[in-house]
């Protein structure tokens, strides 16, 4: 499948830590690969004549991103600096994740399940010209949802050797302590880019911000995208971890753990600790911290179920109830306040 039938788009060698899709510069450090480019091109086509569709859907990929980012092929090759590509940059994840969970019991048939999967949706794709598009947000879907449950399961991993994928229904890992279910960030508001918010101005906000806020908001929108009993409808989940990037406050929360350089905020640390405390019907809340100017970070924050559900609804009724309007500077700071006045209970 590809949005060309003349044009397919692969990755390319651009330096030791980058690769590029016909322009689009894609750092690797910076979007939480571990592999060289040069590795990661050799594990593509690899995977590729293995049966993995790659190319087909790097090729939908890079026009959906080129569209995103609005670039005319005047402007390339472009270094892809904040905005780096949504899509493309996630497939290249699964490239280098597909060997950090390989090891984990039940990882080989996990990533099985995903070439099957992925080539199917390609193959009906093909077949049927009419359900292209629709065909194309599934196999989105797919390798973000994939992306969660991989970056997580390699994180899980390396924090407790004991890390299981669980066979079956039921929760997505168990350690040696804990089952652990994951909601994917693909069912979060991946549309929200702030509109017309000022984040210039936004910067004083963070200054202003604490860890207490933070949870406030990022409960909020959990909260408000129906992601919490969904997420403990897993039968004995005792962790929930969901991921708030491209949420309302998620990068908010990522600039107020930046500013404070304090290392517990680091997602490995969270996980590692909420293990070691057997932690139960538990929330984690993480979010990526993807830029130009620095490598890949993930940051998180944990809390009771209960806790979560309570911030969460109190802050969504003050919302509707003031009719605060967060797709404009004036409101986004308004909730942020509101929040901060929010009392814990």
């Amino acid at each position: 499948m590809s949005s060309d039938e003349n044009l397919t788009i692969t990755p390319e060698l651009y330096s030791t830590n980058s690769i590029q899709f016909d322009g689009l510069v894609v750092p690797l450090e910076n979007i939480g690969c571990r592999t060289t480019a040069e590795d990661l091109i050799r594990r593509w086509n690899q995977l590729e004549r293995e049966g993995f569709p790659f190319r087909s859907i790097s090729s939908l990929f890079y026009f959906i991103d080129r569209t995103i980012l609005g670039l005319p092929d005047e402007e390339l090759p472009k270094v892809i600096g904040l905005y780096i590509p949504g899509h493309l940059r996630h497939l290249i994840n699964i490239v280098d994740l597909i060997d950090r969970i390989s090891p984990i019991p039940g990882g080989t048939k996990r990533i099985s399940s995903l070439k099957a999967e992925l080539s199917a949706l390609n193959q009906a794709a093909t077949e049927l010209e009419a359900k292209q598009n629709a065909i194309a947000k599934e196999i989105s879907k797919k390798i973000l949802s994939t992306y969660d449950e991989f970056l997580v399961g390699s994180l899980l991993y390396e924090a407790d050797p004991s890390t299981v994928f669980n066979e079956g229904g039921g929760p997505d890992f168990h350690t040696g302590s804990c089952d652990i279910h994951i909601e994917s960030k693909s069912k979060l508001n991946r549309t929200f880019t702030g509109y017309s918010i000022n984040f210039n101005d936004l910067g004083k906000q963070v200054e202003k911000l604490d860890e207490v806020t933070c949870l406030k908001l990022m409960s909020k929108d959990v909260f408000e995208a129906g992601r919490i009993e969904e997420a403990f409808d897993k039968q004995d989940t005792d962790i929930a971890i969901l991921n708030t990037t491209h949420s309302q406050f998620g990068s908010l929360f990522v600039a107020y753990a930046k500013l404070t350089g304090d290392k517990k905020y680091e997602f490995e640390n969270v996980i590692k600790s909420n293990i070691k405390n057997n932690s139960s019907k538990t929330i984690i809340l993480f979010c990526e911290a993807v830029s130009g100017d620095s490598p890949f970070t993930t940051y998180a924050l944990a809390a009771r179920k209960e806790t979560i559900e309570d911030l969460g609804s109190r802050l969504d009724k003050i919302q509707k109830d003031m009719k605060i309007d967060t797709s404009q500077t004036e409101g986004f700071e308004k909730l942020i306040e509101q929040a901060k006045q929010l009392k814990m209970i």
